[in-house]
Formats: structure tokens, sequence, C-alpha cells
């Protein structure tokens, strides 16, 4: 007896994946015995743990592993992989959506993302897994359904990318100036990659720079407090140079 598990939120369109027209393209993984014949398209190895495989037949995605945990680190590889075929990220980041625009907040485990996220003015689409991609012309931010415990939930809206902001928790809330190759080290330590891939592709690493090069970008220093106004903490902020030295 199989079942699906479900994607928990809006899928990513299709335009934001190459298929160039608006449209829910579901991610569906099924478990169960793997179809005969499949391909395993992704093995996951960690130590201590059992290995498994994941694999791809009939527009559907497979896998005989039953535990939520394991299930939704499949999904999340599975979303990492469908992006990177297309240049796309998947970022551990946070984002919120103000005014239209999408802000992504950068930084390790315990650096602030949840909390940010949850207090921001406007929509928060993310605290752990962010969709970046490129689409007509433009970088676009997209939640998914991947939260930390006690995050906001996920959500599926999309939105323009206004900034990337690095985490800093202080005594004040301000933004200052980062040279924008610290933020292209930064975005590589914190992309999600599929099981057996050790660096980004060549369409990922130009999404990347393209991100780092073409938004605003900074240091955000924040109070445990702080509730997050872009309008208010950034824009009046100094700019990092143009160049990528800072």
């Amino acid at each position: 007896m199989t079942g699906p598990v479900a994607f928990e939120a809006a899928t990513l369109r299709r335009a934001a994946l190459g298929g160039g027209f608006d449209g829910d393209d579901p991610i569906v993984l099924r478990v169960g015995p793997l179809p005969r014949g499949a391909t395993p398209r992704l093995r996951f190895e960690k130590e201590g743990a059992v290995p498994f495989e994941v694999a791809f037949e009939g527009g559907v995605w497979w896998t005989e592993v039953r535990e939520p945990a394991v299930q939704a680190l499949a999904l999340r590889a599975i979303l990492a992989e469908r992006l990177g075929r297309t240049g796309g990220l998947l970022l551990h980041a946070a984002a919120v959506v103000q005014d239209g625009e999408s802000w992504i907040f950068l930084g390790p485990g315990d650096a602030g993302k949840t909390t940010l996220a949850r207090q921001a003015r406007g929509l928060a689409i993310g605290d752990d897994a962010v969709a970046v991609f490129a689409a007509a012309g433009r970088l676009y931010a997209q939640g998914t359904p991947f939260r930390s415990e006690g995050g906001p939930p996920g959500h599926g809206a999309m939105a323009p990318v206004a900034g990337v902001l690095l985490l800093v928790k202080d005594r004040a809330n301000y933004v200052e100036p980062v040279p924008r190759r610290e933020v292209v080290r930064a975005l590589l330590q914190q992309i999600f990659l599929p099981p057996g891939t050790e660096e980004p592709n060549p369409a990922q690493v130009r999404c990347l720079l393209a991100l780092a090069a073409k938004v605003r970008v900074g240091r955000l220093h924040f109070r445990r407090d702080c509730v997050f106004d872009a309008a208010r903490l950034v824009e009046g902020a100094p700019r990092a140079r143009a160049g990528g030295g800072g």
C-alpha cells in the first residue's frame, strides 16, 4: 500500500523552474517499494543512519522510508535538485515580503532568522529554506514549507528580491555596509545541495553572483525585539560599493 507525502504549501510555479507559464508543478513523494526498473536519483548516506534512496518514475518520486522527518529531508533534497537543474538556489535563510519586494536574512543556525521572520513587518515567507531563482530578467525569492521549530508557517508567496542581509545579534538595530565578496561567501555557505553534490553548478553560481551584485546588501545588527522594517532600517543606510571589493 502506497501513499503520497504532501508538499504542504503552495508549490513553486513552473515559470520559476523554466516552464515558462503559470501554474503549480507539485512535488509528490510516494512511500512504498520503488517501481520496477526505476533508477534511483538521490542516495542519502549519513554516518550513524541507514542509507536510503529516492527514485523518480512517471512524474512521481518514490521512497521506502516511512519516518516523517526523513521524508521531509528527502523532499528538501528533491526541491534543491529541481531548482539546481534550472540554475535556482535553495538557501538556508529566512525571507519576508514588504511593499511587494522580498528581503533575505542570511546566517547559520541560531543567527536569529526565525526571530526576525516572525516579528518582521509584512509577510514572512520562510525562516529555514527559501528558493531563489531568475525569471523575466529579475531575481525572485519564494517561500517553501520547510521551517524551524516555532517559526512562521511556510508560505508559497514569491516576490522580487530587494536585498540580502547578513545577521548579527546586537544591542541596537541598524544596517552597515558589507563587501559584496563577503555576501558571496555567505551565500555559498548556506546553499542546500542534493546528496552527492559537492558544489553548485555553473548556472547556480551565476544566480548567486547576480544575487550578490544586483540587490541591496548589508549587515543587519538587531536586538531580540527588532521589528524589521526595510523602509526604516535599510533605505537610509550606506550602500556597499558596486564593485565586488566592498
